[in-house]
């Protein structure tokens, strides 16, 4: 889908969907650059004066980096690859990263990183333009989530103030000779300012984020009713785990297309306590506490 934005927030669809396979079998580096960029133009002028190549609060998928050093890339897994092969010293570089500018009014002040571990983790540092500088921007520990299946939200803050456009080195740090984590995706986030999903504005009736209500009723006994909304089309995965981090029920996984979903969740055959229903939806993890009263 192609978006435009006149502020760099609220963004509005453009035409309809298209495939872009056709434009990516030109997509030999030498030229055309294919759609990593998001940008095509044939027969007619275009100018671009809000061009942001890689912007920091959108996610960013950690299988696309411009350069890197030691990492490998996985198979895809429902249409996303993750780096892996991430062991103490090596290094990922994503170009071209908008923080933020007199156009474009955002400032990070936090990092979320999606990770999976199997080991003891480690740690990702945040280098802005170079390794070799005092700019340090973060330090986000990584510790296990059981396997290398099991994607976790990991924030920190950041410790100095960011603006304009860089080139973000992530060097990563641990100890051992086996993988320290897979990395599927870093987002930048900007609590006073918060970021609004791109979505089609043409029905008036999409919300511009991703929700997960609170079930309903809660406490509840043996059935509730979980709701939540889509701004885009997207794969989601709602999950219900106990106070032990089990899954108990998995309720959906599969694509989704925008709108307000209702799912009912039947604990019948399971002991009273607190659950906890979580939305999975790449690099959103949003989670509500259930309490079954038997």
């Amino acid at each position: 889908n192609g978006y435009y934005s006149s502020d760099g927030n609220n963004w509005s669809q453009v035409g309809k969907s298209f495939d872009i396979s056709a434009i990516d079998a030109y997509s030999d580096y030498s030229t055309f650059t294919g759609t990593r960029q998001g940008l095509y133009v044939s027969n007619n002028p275009a100018y671009f004066d809000f061009y942001i190549y890689r912007d920091a609060y959108t996610p960013i998928l950690a299988e696309c980096p411009a350069n890197r050093y030691g990492t490998s890339i996985t198979a895809k897994n429902n249409g996303i690859s993750s780096l892996t092969n991430i062991n103490d010293n090596d290094w990922a570089l994503y170009a071209g990263v908008e923080f933020g500018n007199d156009e474009y009014v955002k400032k990070p002040d936090s990092l979320r990183i999606t990770a999976s571990c199997a080991s003891s983790g480690g740690t990702v540092e945040v280098w802005l333009d170079s390794l070799d500088s005092n700019s340090k921007i973060a330090g986000c520990n990584i510790s296990s989530t059981g396997n290398l299946n099991t994607y976790k939200t990991f924030t920190t803050g950041l410790l100095m103030s960011v603006s304009g456009r860089h080139d973000v080195y992530l060097r990563f740090k641990g100890s051992g000779t086996t993988n320290l984590f897979n990395l599927q995706w870093i987002t930048f986030i900007d609590k006073t300012n918060p970021q609004t999903s791109v979505g089609e504005q043409s029905t008036g009736q999409l919300q511009k984020s991703f929700l997960l209500d609170q079930n309903y009723p809660n406490p509840f006994n043996p059935t509730t009713t979980i709701t939540f909304t889509l701004p885009v089309r997207t794969f989601v995965t709602l999950e219900v785990f106990d106070l032990m981090g089990r899954e108990v029920s998995e309720l959906i996984s599969k694509e989704m297309l925008p709108g307000t979903y209702s799912k009912q969740w039947n604990a019948d055959g399971l002991s009273s306590g607190t659950y906890f229903a979580r939305l999975w939806i790449n690099s959103y993890v949003e989670t509500k506490k259930l309490v079954l009263l038997k």
